[in-house]
C-alpha cells in the first residue's frame, strides 16, 4: 500500500521523561493529565491532515545525544520509503492542520519548512530527506534559543510558518491565552484550569512543605525543541 513520499514524525519524550524534565508545579496526576493533553491535541491534529504518522517517544529513539536520536529517527523514516518528513513535538497547541499541510505543500514544492516558536526555538521541520545534509544539524543547539537562527543558516532558503507559542512553563500557558482566536472554548477552559490548580498548589507547597509537590515550575524544552 503506496502512503505517498511525505510523513510526520512525532518526536516526544515519555510521560516519565516530560515529568522528570519539569513538571509544571503538577503533582504526578496532574502532570499526567497535562501530558495527555498535549499528546492528544498534537496526534489528533496530525490524523486530521490525513497525512501517514510515526511515532517516536525517547524510550524508542536511539542514541546518547538530542542529535543522534533525532538523526536515527529520521533514518528510520527514510528506511519506511518516505522521502519527505514534517517533524513536530508535544508542545505546540497552537499548531494546526492547515500548517502541516502547508509544510506539506512547500517540501512537494523543493523547499524546506520552519515553524518559529516565541523563543527562538522551533515547532515543526519539514525536510526534504533525498537532499538534506544530516551532519550540519548535528551541530545545532538544540535547547536553546539560537535553534530557529541556526536551523535557517544550514537549511538556506525555506518556507516560514507564522510564528506560535511553545509551552515550557506555566507563563507560556498563560501568554497563550491571551491569543484569541487561536484556541477552542473547551482547550482554553482546561489550559485555565491548569493555571488556577498550579496557583495553589505552588502556594500550598511554600506554606506547608508538601513533598508531593514541585518547587521548581520551569521545565526542559521538548523534543525537539519544536
Amino acid at each position: 500500500m503506496s502512503f505517498g513520499k511525505t510523513a510526520v514524525l512525532f518526536f516526544s519524550r515519555t510521560l516519565n521523561d516530560e515529568y522528570g524534565a519539569g513538571s509544571f508545579g503538577l503533582n504526578r496526576k496532574g502532570f499526567s493529565n497535562l501530558y495527555k493533553f498535549f499528546i492528544n491535541k498534537a496526534l489528533k491534529t496530525v490524523e486530521e491532515t490525513g497525512l501517514p504518522l510515526i511515532e517516536a517517544y525517547s524510550n524508542q529513539q536511539v542514541g546518547d545525544t538530542f542529535s543522534e536520536r533525532l538523526m536515527s529517527s529520521l533514518k528510520s523514516v527514510s528506511d519506511k520509503g518516505f522521502e519527505r518528513v514534517i517533524i513536530i513535538g508535544n508542545d505546540a497547541p497552537q499548531l494546526s492542520v492547515g500548517d502541516i499541510l502547508s509544510a506539506k505543500t512547500a517540501l512537494d514544492e523543493g523547499l524546506n519548512v520552519l515553524g518559529k516558536d516565541k523563543r527562538g526555538g522551533v515547532y515543526l521541520i519539514g525536510l526534504d530527506l533525498k537532499t538534506f545534509n544530516s551532519a550540519p544539524l548535528r551541530a545545532i543547539q538544540w535547547h536553546s534559543s539560537h535553534v530557529y537562527r541556526q536551523l535557517s543558516e544550514v537549511l538556506g532558503d525555506v518556507y516560514e510558518l507564522s510564528e506560535i507559542y511553545d509551552i515550557n512553563r506555566i507563563a507560556d500557558l498563560k501568554s497563550l491565552l491571551n491569543v484569541q482566536g487561536t484556541l477552542t472554548l473547551g482547550i482554553r477552559r482546561f489550559l485555565k484550569f491548569v493555571i488556577t490548580f498550579q496557583h495553589k498548589v505552588s502556594r500550598t507547597h511554600l506554606i506547608i512543605n508538601f513533598f508531593i509537590f514541585e518547587d521548581h515550575l520551569d521545565r526542559g524544552p521538548p523534543h525537539p525543541a519544536l
